[in-house]
C-alpha cells in the first residue's frame, strides 16, 4: 500500500493555541522521559557487562531492585538484563508519571503515547543503522526552541472538506484547515505541527488502496550531473540553472540576526526578532522546495529512467570553501525527490557509483583521461579527438552506466 502526506495550513483560535501549547510540551516532556530512562537502563546493563559479567548474584541489590522495578528478567537470551521498551515505558508512564504530575492527565492521551512510539522508533532506525555500518545518530532529547509537533490516530479525526474544519479531540473542538486539495484515502496518522514562525500546519498520512505500479517499460532515458554552477546537466545537453536562495537572503538575514542579538533574551521584543529570523529562514526554505519540487516533476514526467550519481554530500560539505554553496543547493534532497516520484509513477530511478569517473571518461571511445580539476571545463579526447563540455559529458557517463547497471541486474 502507498502512504502520502498531506500538508495544510491549520488555523486555530486562541484558546486552542494555549491548550496545543500545553499539548506540545507534554509530548516533549515525555518523549524526553522516555529517552532518558532508556539511556539511563543501557548504561546500568553496560555497566553490568563490564564491571559484573552480567551475573546478577555478583551485583548489589539496589541495581537488581532498579531492573525489577522495570519488569527486566534476571537473564537474557545472551545471559544480561534487557533493556527497557515501549511496553515497560508505556506501564510506567500509566501507574506512576502520570499520578506524580497530574498535569499530564490535563492533556489526551494518544499524543502521549505517540511520543513513546516514535522514541522506539528512533531506537530501531538507531539501531539498524549502527549494524549497516551508517552513521547511527543517537536520538536527541527535544528542545522547546524548535519545531513542536504532536499525533493523533487517524480514526478518531473528523475532517469536514466541505467546510474545511478538523475535529482533534472534543477538548480542542472544531478548528479551521485550509484545504488547497482533495484527500484521496482512509487517513490513518493525524500530526499538528507549530514551526519556529508561529504557524501551524496539520499534515494527514493517508493510505490509498492502491499498490506501486510496475516499472514502464524503457523508451527515454536521461542521466543527470549536479554542480553549483549549472543545477543539473542533462545527458541530452540542457543546462538547468538553479537557485541560490541562501546567498540572495544572506544580507537579509544577517541584519534581521543582528538585530535580535541587541535584544534582551526572553524578551517580548527578543520574541518577535527571532520571528522575522525563523520567516526569512522558512522563506528561504520555501524557494529551494518549491524550484526542487517543480524540475524532478518533470524530469520524472519526461523520462523512463533517471540515472544520478551517488555523491558523498557529508564529505563534500567539509570543504570550507564550497560547503555554503552545497548545502544551499541541496543536492540530497534533489535526489530523494527524484526517487520517491518515479517510484510512484512506475519509472525507473538508479544511482551509479560515486567512483565511476564520469567526468573523467571519454563518453564517445571511453578513454580515461588523468586528472582534471574542476577548473577544467571542456577538454579534447586525446584518443578520438572529440571535444567534450564537462558536465554533459559526465551527464552521458552517468546515463550510460545507469543502463548498464539496469541490464546486469545490480539494481
Amino acid at each position: 500500500m502507498v502512504l502520502k502526506a498531506y500538508k495544510f495550513r491549520l488555523y486555530p483560535t486562541g484558546d486552542q493555541i494555549r491548550y496545543m501549547d500545553q499539548i506540545f510540551g507534554s509530548v516533549r516532556f515525555v518523549y524526553n522521559w522516555g529517552l532518558d530512562a532508556r539511556s539511563g537502563n543501557w548504561d546500568m546493563i553496560e555497566t553490568m557487562r563490564y564491571s559484573w559479567g552480567g551475573d546478577l548474584k555478583t551485583c548489589d541489590m539496589e541495581m537488581v531492585a532498579q531492573m525489577r522495578f522495570w519488569g527486566l528478567k534476571d537473564k537474557s537470551k545472551e545471559g544480561y538484563p534487557k533493556a527497557c521498551g515501549l511496553k515497560e515505558l508505556s506501564s510506567e508512564l500509566t501507574h506512576t508519571v502520570q499520578k506524580e504530575k497530574p498535569w499530564l492527565t490535563e492533556v489526551p492521551n494518544k499524543p502521549l503515547r505517540y511520543a513513546l512510539r516514535n522514541l522506539d522508533a528512533a531506537y530501531k532506525n538507531f539501531f539498524r543503522r549502527v549494524k549497516n555500518g551508517e552513521t547511527p545518530g543517537y536520538p536527541a532529547f527535544k528542545s522547546r526552541k524548535g519545531n513542536q509537533s504532536f499525533q493523533f490516530q487517524g480514526e478518531n479525526v473528523r475532517l469536514d472538506e466541505v467546510t474545511g474544519l478538523v475535529t482533534l479531540h472534543k477538548a480542542l473542538g472544531p478548528m479551521d484547515v485550509r484545504l488547497h486539495r482533495r484527500i484521496d484515502g482512509t487517513i490513518k496518522t493525524t500530526t499538528v505541527s507549530k514551526t519556529k514562525s508561529g504557524k501551524y500546519y496539520i499534515s494527514f498520512q493517508v493510505e490509498d488502496g492502491r499498490e506501486l505500479p510496475l516499472p514502464k517499460p524503457i523508451r527515454n532515458t536521461i542521466g543527470l550531473d549536479v554542480g553549483l554552477n549549472t543545477f543539473v546537466t542533462t545527458s541530452g545537453g540542457e543546462k538547468i540553472d538553479g537557485i541560490s536562495p541562501f546567498r540572495e537572503s544572506e544580507k537579509r538575514l544577517a541584519v534581521l540576526q543582528r538585530r535580535a542579538s541587541r535584544k534582551q533574551k526572553g524578551s517580548q521584543n527578543w520574541k518577535k526578532a527571532m520571528r522575522k529570523v525563523a520567516l526569512c529562514h522558512e522563506k528561504i526554505a520555501n524557494q529551494r522546495r518549491d524550484f526542487q519540487h517543480k524540475l524532478s516533476r518533470r524530469l520524472v514526467d519526461e523520462n523512463d529512467l533517471i540515472a544520478v550519481e551517488d555523491l558523498n554530500v557529508r564529505g563534500m560539505v567539509k570543504n570550507h570553501h564550497l560547503a555554503k554553496s552545497i548545502s544551499d543547493a541541496a543536492w540530497s534532497e534533489f535526489s530523494r525527490q527524484l526517487e520517491y516520484k518515479a517510484t510512484w509513477a512506475g519509472k525507473t530511478f538508479v544511482k551509479i557509483d560515486r567512483w565511476e569517473p564520469t567526468s573523467k571518461q571519454c563518453s564517445s571511445c571511453g578513454f580515461k583521461n588523468g586528472d582534471m580539476p574542476l577548473s577544467v571545463r571542456e577538454w579534447d579526447c586525446p584518443q578520438c579527438g572529440v571535444h567534450h563540455d564537462r558536465d554533459i559529458n559526465a551527464a552521458v557517463n552517468i546515463r550510460e552506466a545507469g543502463i548498464n547497471r539496469l541490464h546486469t541486474n545490480a539494481i
